[in-house]
Protein backbone atom coordinates (compact mmCIF):
# COMPACT_ATOMS: atom_id res chain seq x y z
CA UNK A 1 0.00 0.00 0.00
CA UNK A 2 1.21 3.25 -0.77
CA UNK A 3 2.84 5.46 2.15
CA UNK A 4 0.08 8.52 1.85
CA UNK A 5 -2.97 9.53 0.41
CA UNK A 6 -2.96 11.41 -3.38
CA UNK A 7 -3.87 14.38 -1.30
CA UNK A 8 -0.56 14.43 0.96
CA UNK A 9 1.43 13.44 -1.81
CA UNK A 10 0.21 16.52 -3.83
CA UNK A 11 0.75 18.45 -0.80
CA UNK A 12 4.27 16.66 -1.00
CA UNK A 13 4.74 17.63 -3.93
CA UNK A 14 3.46 21.06 -4.86
CA UNK A 15 5.89 23.29 -4.57
CA UNK A 16 8.40 21.22 -6.55
CA UNK A 17 5.62 21.16 -9.46
CA UNK A 18 5.13 25.25 -9.36
CA UNK A 19 8.74 25.68 -9.37
CA UNK A 20 8.74 23.68 -12.60
CA UNK A 21 7.09 25.48 -15.06
CA UNK A 22 9.45 27.62 -16.40
CA UNK A 23 11.87 24.91 -16.88
CA UNK A 24 9.33 22.48 -18.64
CA UNK A 25 8.43 25.56 -20.91
CA UNK A 26 11.72 26.02 -21.85
CA UNK A 27 12.41 22.39 -22.41
CA UNK A 28 9.37 22.22 -24.91
CA UNK A 29 10.74 25.19 -26.65
CA UNK A 30 14.42 23.41 -26.97
CA UNK A 31 12.48 20.32 -28.26
CA UNK A 32 10.73 22.79 -30.98
CA UNK A 33 13.89 23.97 -31.97
CA UNK A 34 14.61 21.46 -33.62
CA UNK A 35 13.97 19.19 -37.14
CA UNK A 36 13.14 16.06 -36.56
CA UNK A 37 10.96 14.41 -38.59
CA UNK A 38 11.10 10.35 -38.78
CA UNK A 39 14.31 9.41 -40.33
CA UNK A 40 15.90 13.10 -40.13
CA UNK A 41 19.26 11.38 -38.17
CA UNK A 42 20.82 14.82 -37.55
CA UNK A 43 17.37 15.78 -35.81
CA UNK A 44 17.32 13.07 -34.16
CA UNK A 45 20.79 12.97 -32.43
CA UNK A 46 19.61 16.52 -31.20
CA UNK A 47 16.11 15.18 -29.66
CA UNK A 48 18.11 12.30 -27.83
CA UNK A 49 20.81 14.77 -26.47
CA UNK A 50 18.43 17.16 -25.33
CA UNK A 51 16.20 13.73 -23.86
CA UNK A 52 19.48 12.59 -22.29
CA UNK A 53 19.96 15.70 -20.33
CA UNK A 54 16.77 16.14 -19.04
CA UNK A 55 16.70 12.23 -18.20
CA UNK A 56 20.05 12.72 -16.12
CA UNK A 57 18.56 15.16 -13.88
CA UNK A 58 16.97 12.48 -12.01
CA UNK A 59 18.43 10.90 -9.62
CA UNK A 60 19.45 7.08 -9.78
CA UNK A 61 18.81 7.09 -13.83
CA UNK A 62 20.04 4.67 -15.94
CA UNK A 63 20.40 5.69 -19.75
CA UNK A 64 20.66 3.17 -23.13
CA UNK A 65 19.84 3.65 -26.41
CA UNK A 66 19.16 1.54 -29.06
CA UNK A 67 20.10 2.13 -32.78
CA UNK A 68 17.13 1.47 -35.38
CA UNK A 69 18.44 0.40 -38.84
CA UNK A 70 17.19 3.70 -40.56
CA UNK A 71 15.42 5.98 -38.33
CA UNK A 72 17.83 6.63 -35.77
CA UNK A 73 18.15 6.25 -32.00
CA UNK A 74 15.38 4.98 -29.08
CA UNK A 75 16.07 6.23 -25.85
CA UNK A 76 15.63 3.70 -22.99
CA UNK A 77 15.92 4.93 -19.61
CA UNK A 78 15.24 2.95 -15.94
CA UNK A 79 14.98 4.10 -12.58
CA UNK A 80 15.26 1.36 -9.50
CA UNK A 81 16.08 -1.14 -12.68
CA UNK A 82 14.62 -4.54 -11.94
CA UNK A 83 12.63 -4.11 -8.81
CA UNK A 84 10.86 -7.43 -8.43
CA UNK A 85 7.69 -5.50 -7.59
CA UNK A 86 6.77 -4.62 -10.54
CA UNK A 87 7.98 -2.70 -14.06
CA UNK A 88 5.78 0.37 -14.76
CA UNK A 89 6.04 1.70 -18.74
CA UNK A 90 6.00 5.54 -19.32
CA UNK A 91 6.15 5.84 -23.15
CA UNK A 92 6.29 8.89 -25.76
CA UNK A 93 8.02 9.38 -28.84
CA UNK A 94 10.73 11.79 -30.10
CA UNK A 95 10.08 12.30 -33.92
CA UNK A 96 7.61 14.70 -35.70
CA UNK A 97 5.68 14.45 -39.34
CA UNK A 98 7.84 18.07 -40.42
CA UNK A 99 10.47 18.47 -42.93
CA UNK A 100 13.73 20.58 -42.50
CA UNK A 101 13.02 24.26 -42.39
CA UNK A 102 9.58 23.84 -41.16
CA UNK A 103 10.99 24.61 -37.73
CA UNK A 104 12.95 27.62 -38.89
CA UNK A 105 9.70 29.05 -41.19
CA UNK A 106 7.61 28.39 -37.45
CA UNK A 107 9.39 29.17 -34.54
CA UNK A 108 8.34 28.35 -31.11
CA UNK A 109 6.51 30.99 -29.23
CA UNK A 110 3.31 31.47 -26.49
CA UNK A 111 1.13 33.99 -27.13
CA UNK A 112 -0.68 34.27 -23.58
CA UNK A 113 -2.66 30.53 -22.65
CA UNK A 114 -1.18 28.91 -25.95
CA UNK A 115 2.06 27.43 -26.66
CA UNK A 116 2.90 27.13 -30.77
CA UNK A 117 5.51 24.70 -32.08
CA UNK A 118 5.98 21.47 -34.46
CA UNK A 119 5.79 18.96 -32.57
CA UNK A 120 5.60 21.02 -28.82
CA UNK A 121 3.11 18.90 -27.73
CA UNK A 122 2.81 15.77 -30.42
CA UNK A 123 4.53 14.24 -28.45
CA UNK A 124 7.30 16.51 -26.90
CA UNK A 125 4.90 18.07 -24.07
CA UNK A 126 4.19 14.60 -23.17
CA UNK A 127 7.80 13.90 -22.87
CA UNK A 128 8.73 16.65 -20.93
CA UNK A 129 5.97 16.32 -18.46
CA UNK A 130 6.75 12.18 -17.69
CA UNK A 131 10.29 13.19 -17.15
CA UNK A 132 10.03 15.85 -14.84
CA UNK A 133 6.91 14.04 -12.74
CA UNK A 134 9.75 11.55 -12.28
CA UNK A 135 12.40 14.05 -11.13
CA UNK A 136 10.19 15.22 -9.00
CA UNK A 137 9.14 11.98 -6.72
CA UNK A 138 12.99 10.89 -7.13
CA UNK A 139 13.89 14.08 -5.62
CA UNK A 140 11.13 13.74 -2.67
CA UNK A 141 11.70 10.07 -2.05
CA UNK A 142 8.38 9.46 -3.31
CA UNK A 143 9.01 7.16 -6.35
CA UNK A 144 7.08 4.02 -6.50
CA UNK A 145 8.52 0.61 -5.00
CA UNK A 146 8.73 -0.58 -8.73
CA UNK A 147 10.66 0.10 -11.54
CA UNK A 148 9.98 2.92 -14.05
CA UNK A 149 10.98 2.10 -17.83
CA UNK A 150 11.09 5.13 -20.42
CA UNK A 151 10.53 4.34 -23.60
CA UNK A 152 11.02 6.82 -26.26
CA UNK A 153 10.68 5.65 -29.56
CA UNK A 154 12.07 7.62 -32.94
CA UNK A 155 9.74 6.32 -35.49
CA UNK A 156 5.84 6.42 -34.09
CA UNK A 157 5.02 9.01 -36.32
CA UNK A 158 5.32 5.79 -39.34
CA UNK A 159 4.21 3.20 -37.12
CA UNK A 160 6.92 2.27 -35.04
CA UNK A 161 8.00 0.19 -38.16
CA UNK A 162 11.19 0.28 -36.75
CA UNK A 163 11.25 0.41 -32.97
CA UNK A 164 8.00 -1.77 -32.69
CA UNK A 165 9.91 -5.05 -31.85
CA UNK A 166 12.16 -2.90 -29.27
CA UNK A 167 9.13 -1.23 -27.61
CA UNK A 168 7.80 -5.21 -27.23
CA UNK A 169 11.13 -6.57 -25.74
CA UNK A 170 11.61 -3.70 -23.62
CA UNK A 171 7.98 -3.17 -22.44
CA UNK A 172 7.74 -7.67 -21.41
CA UNK A 173 6.62 -7.70 -18.37
CA UNK A 174 5.49 -4.60 -17.41
CA UNK A 175 1.91 -4.25 -15.27
CA UNK A 176 1.13 -0.90 -17.01
CA UNK A 177 2.10 1.38 -19.41
CA UNK A 178 1.20 5.67 -19.31
CA UNK A 179 1.25 6.87 -22.91
CA UNK A 180 2.43 10.49 -23.03
CA UNK A 181 0.77 11.51 -26.40
CA UNK A 182 -1.08 15.12 -25.75
CA UNK A 183 -4.53 15.76 -24.39
CA UNK A 184 -8.12 16.21 -26.33
CA UNK A 185 -10.21 18.46 -24.89
CA UNK A 186 -11.96 17.72 -21.20
CA UNK A 187 -8.71 16.85 -19.96
CA UNK A 188 -9.40 13.00 -21.06
CA UNK A 189 -8.05 9.70 -20.88
CA UNK A 190 -7.73 7.47 -23.92
CA UNK A 191 -8.54 3.81 -23.11
CA UNK A 192 -8.93 2.85 -26.70
CA UNK A 193 -7.90 4.15 -30.00
CA UNK A 194 -8.08 2.61 -33.64
CA UNK A 195 -4.84 0.95 -35.39
CA UNK A 196 -4.11 1.61 -38.62
CA UNK A 197 -3.03 -0.47 -41.60
CA UNK A 198 -0.53 0.43 -44.65
CA UNK A 199 -0.86 -0.56 -48.17
CA UNK A 200 0.97 -0.24 -51.24
CA UNK A 201 -0.65 -0.54 -54.46
CA UNK A 202 1.31 -1.40 -57.69
CA UNK A 203 0.13 -1.21 -61.20
CA UNK A 204 1.73 -2.46 -64.73
CA UNK A 205 -0.04 -1.53 -67.76
CA UNK A 206 0.62 -1.73 -71.43
CA UNK A 207 2.05 1.64 -73.17
CA UNK A 208 0.79 3.04 -76.61
CA UNK A 209 0.52 5.61 -78.42
CA UNK A 210 -2.53 7.76 -76.93
CA UNK A 211 -3.72 8.79 -80.72
CA UNK A 212 -3.42 5.99 -83.63
CA UNK A 213 -3.18 2.87 -81.21
CA UNK A 214 -5.04 3.76 -77.50
CA UNK A 215 -6.86 0.44 -78.00
CA UNK A 216 -3.50 -1.36 -78.24
CA UNK A 217 -2.41 0.33 -74.61
CA UNK A 218 -3.89 -0.55 -71.11
CA UNK A 219 -3.94 2.39 -68.64
CA UNK A 220 -2.30 2.02 -65.65
CA UNK A 221 -3.85 5.00 -64.43
CA UNK A 222 -7.27 3.92 -65.39
CA UNK A 223 -6.92 0.50 -63.19
CA UNK A 224 -5.48 2.50 -60.34
CA UNK A 225 -8.56 5.10 -60.84
CA UNK A 226 -10.92 1.74 -60.74
CA UNK A 227 -9.01 1.21 -57.86
CA UNK A 228 -9.42 4.17 -55.90
CA UNK A 229 -13.17 4.58 -56.55
CA UNK A 230 -13.86 0.54 -55.29
CA UNK A 231 -12.07 1.60 -52.17
CA UNK A 232 -13.82 4.93 -51.76
CA UNK A 233 -17.24 3.39 -52.18
CA UNK A 234 -16.64 0.46 -49.38
CA UNK A 235 -15.89 3.05 -47.04
CA UNK A 236 -18.55 2.31 -43.97
CA UNK A 237 -18.55 5.81 -42.91
CA UNK A 238 -20.77 5.29 -39.88
CA UNK A 239 -17.68 3.08 -37.97
CA UNK A 240 -14.98 5.62 -39.74
CA UNK A 241 -13.72 2.28 -41.65
CA UNK A 242 -12.13 4.79 -44.56
CA UNK A 243 -9.77 4.02 -47.08
CA UNK A 244 -7.22 7.08 -47.28
CA UNK A 245 -5.48 6.90 -51.26
CA UNK A 246 -2.22 9.14 -51.31
CA UNK A 247 0.76 9.12 -52.70
CA UNK A 248 -0.38 8.70 -56.19
CA UNK A 249 2.65 8.26 -59.04
CA UNK A 250 2.60 7.18 -62.72
CA UNK A 251 5.27 6.61 -65.02
CA UNK A 252 6.05 9.78 -65.57
CA UNK A 253 4.90 9.13 -69.61
CA UNK A 254 3.81 12.38 -71.42
CA UNK A 255 -0.01 12.71 -72.27
CA UNK A 256 -0.02 11.19 -75.44
CA UNK A 257 1.29 8.16 -74.22
CA UNK A 258 -1.13 5.18 -72.52
CA UNK A 259 0.59 5.24 -69.02
CA UNK A 260 1.52 1.97 -68.00
CA UNK A 261 2.71 2.18 -65.05
CA UNK A 262 0.94 4.02 -61.58
CA UNK A 263 1.12 3.47 -57.68
CA UNK A 264 -0.82 4.70 -55.08
CA UNK A 265 -0.57 4.54 -50.81
CA UNK A 266 -3.45 3.58 -49.06
CA UNK A 267 -3.96 3.98 -45.05
CA UNK A 268 -6.90 2.95 -43.23
CA UNK A 269 -8.24 2.88 -39.38
CA UNK A 270 -9.88 -0.16 -37.43
CA UNK A 271 -10.94 -0.96 -34.17
CA UNK A 272 -11.00 -4.48 -33.75
CA UNK A 273 -10.49 -8.22 -35.66
CA UNK A 274 -13.89 -7.93 -37.61
CA UNK A 275 -12.69 -4.59 -39.17
CA UNK A 276 -8.88 -5.35 -40.10
CA UNK A 277 -10.52 -8.61 -41.79
CA UNK A 278 -13.11 -6.39 -43.90
CA UNK A 279 -10.21 -4.26 -44.65
CA UNK A 280 -8.06 -7.04 -45.68
CA UNK A 281 -10.62 -8.35 -47.68
CA UNK A 282 -11.20 -5.38 -49.75
CA UNK A 283 -7.24 -5.19 -50.59
CA UNK A 284 -8.37 -8.45 -51.95
CA UNK A 285 -10.40 -7.55 -54.29
CA UNK A 286 -8.53 -4.44 -55.26
CA UNK A 287 -5.70 -7.10 -56.83
CA UNK A 288 -7.72 -8.50 -59.25
CA UNK A 289 -7.18 -6.34 -62.32
CA UNK A 290 -10.35 -4.80 -64.31
CA UNK A 291 -8.91 -4.01 -67.13
CA UNK A 292 -7.66 -7.13 -69.23
CA UNK A 293 -3.76 -7.40 -69.75
CA UNK A 294 -3.02 -4.70 -66.42
CA UNK A 295 -1.09 -6.75 -63.63
CA UNK A 296 -2.13 -5.50 -59.94
CA UNK A 297 0.25 -5.69 -56.83
CA UNK A 298 -1.11 -5.44 -53.72
CA UNK A 299 1.34 -4.83 -50.44
CA UNK A 300 0.85 -4.73 -46.80
CA UNK A 301 3.43 -2.21 -45.75
CA UNK A 302 2.90 -2.51 -41.77
CA UNK A 303 0.25 -2.32 -39.23
CA UNK A 304 -0.39 -0.27 -36.06
CA UNK A 305 -2.24 -2.42 -33.78
CA UNK A 306 -5.42 -1.05 -32.09
CA UNK A 307 -5.83 0.01 -28.33
CA UNK A 308 -8.63 -2.08 -27.60
CA UNK A 309 -10.96 -1.30 -24.80
CA UNK A 310 -10.15 -3.84 -22.87
CA UNK A 311 -10.69 -4.73 -19.03
CA UNK A 312 -7.48 -3.39 -17.71
CA UNK A 313 -7.13 -0.45 -19.79
CA UNK A 314 -10.86 0.42 -18.16
CA UNK A 315 -9.48 -0.65 -14.96
CA UNK A 316 -6.50 1.43 -14.96
CA UNK A 317 -8.50 4.88 -16.50
CA UNK A 318 -10.55 4.38 -13.40
CA UNK A 319 -7.32 3.82 -10.87
CA UNK A 320 -6.20 7.30 -12.77
CA UNK A 321 -9.85 9.28 -12.68
CA UNK A 322 -9.75 8.45 -8.59
CA UNK A 323 -6.57 9.87 -8.47
CA UNK A 324 -7.50 13.15 -10.41
CA UNK A 325 -10.53 13.53 -8.21
CA UNK A 326 -8.47 13.98 -5.39
CA UNK A 327 -6.40 17.10 -7.13
CA UNK A 328 -9.53 18.72 -8.65
CA UNK A 329 -9.07 16.74 -11.92
CA UNK A 330 -12.87 15.77 -13.52
CA UNK A 331 -10.91 13.25 -16.32
CA UNK A 332 -13.26 11.97 -18.99
CA UNK A 333 -12.69 8.39 -20.37
CA UNK A 334 -12.13 9.08 -24.25
CA UNK A 335 -11.76 7.26 -27.49
CA UNK A 336 -9.97 7.98 -30.71
CA UNK A 337 -9.69 6.85 -33.92
CA UNK A 338 -6.21 7.85 -34.26
CA UNK A 339 -3.56 5.23 -33.50
CA UNK A 340 -0.13 5.13 -31.68
CA UNK A 341 2.16 2.33 -29.83
CA UNK A 342 -1.32 2.34 -27.21
CA UNK A 343 -2.22 -0.23 -29.35
CA UNK A 344 1.24 -2.44 -29.19
CA UNK A 345 0.95 -2.53 -25.52
CA UNK A 346 -2.55 -3.42 -24.84
CA UNK A 347 -1.83 -5.79 -27.22
CA UNK A 348 0.61 -7.57 -25.48
CA UNK A 349 -2.21 -7.46 -22.72
CA UNK A 350 -0.12 -4.79 -20.61
CA UNK A 351 -3.27 -2.69 -19.46
CA UNK A 352 -2.57 0.77 -20.85
CA UNK A 353 -3.75 4.70 -20.96
CA UNK A 354 -3.19 7.57 -23.36
CA UNK A 355 -3.40 11.27 -23.63
CA UNK A 356 -1.35 12.02 -20.27
CA UNK A 357 0.23 14.89 -22.10
CA UNK A 358 -0.91 18.61 -22.32
CA UNK A 359 -4.07 19.52 -24.41
CA UNK A 360 -3.54 19.43 -28.24
CA UNK A 361 -4.62 21.92 -30.57
CA UNK A 362 -4.35 21.29 -34.58
CA UNK A 363 -1.16 18.74 -34.48
CA UNK A 364 0.37 17.42 -37.46
CA UNK A 365 0.11 20.87 -38.85
CA UNK A 366 1.82 24.28 -39.28
CA UNK A 367 -0.24 25.34 -36.39
CA UNK A 368 0.48 23.15 -33.70
CA UNK A 369 0.01 24.16 -30.62
CA UNK A 370 -0.78 23.54 -26.82
CA UNK A 371 -2.80 25.20 -23.76
CA UNK A 372 0.65 26.37 -21.45
CA UNK A 373 -1.81 25.72 -18.54
CA UNK A 374 -2.22 22.20 -18.80
CA UNK A 375 1.48 21.55 -18.38
CA UNK A 376 1.54 21.50 -15.12
CA UNK A 377 -1.86 19.57 -14.13
CA UNK A 378 -0.69 17.08 -16.12
CA UNK A 379 3.19 16.73 -14.58
CA UNK A 380 1.03 17.08 -11.31
CA UNK A 381 -1.13 14.35 -12.18
CA UNK A 382 1.39 11.77 -13.78
CA UNK A 383 3.84 12.22 -10.00
CA UNK A 384 0.54 11.46 -8.08
CA UNK A 385 -0.62 8.88 -10.23
CA UNK A 386 2.75 6.63 -9.79
CA UNK A 387 3.41 7.79 -6.13
CA UNK A 388 -0.28 6.43 -4.91
CA UNK A 389 0.68 2.70 -6.47
CA UNK A 390 0.28 -0.20 -3.68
Amino acid sequence: MAKYSVKEINAMIDAKVKEAEALELDQIRQYASIDCGTGNLEGNAKVVALTDSILEKIPGIKIRHIATPTHGTMVVATVNEGNPNGKIVLNGHLDTVFKPGDVAAHPFHIEGDIGYGLGAVDCKGGLVVAMNAVRILAETNLLPDKEIRFLFNCDEEVGSTECGPYLKEEAAGAEMALVFEPARGDDGILTARKGNVTYSVEIHGVSAHAGTSYLDGRSAVVELAKKIMYLYEHNIDEKTVQFNIAGIKDGGRPRNVVPDYAEAKVSVRFFDADELAYIEKCMKEVAVPYIDGCTVKVTRDGITEAMSHTEGNINLYKYIKGVGAEIGMDLSEQITSGSGDAGLFTTMGIPSVDALGPHMFKIHSTEEHFRVSSVLPRTRLTACILAALD
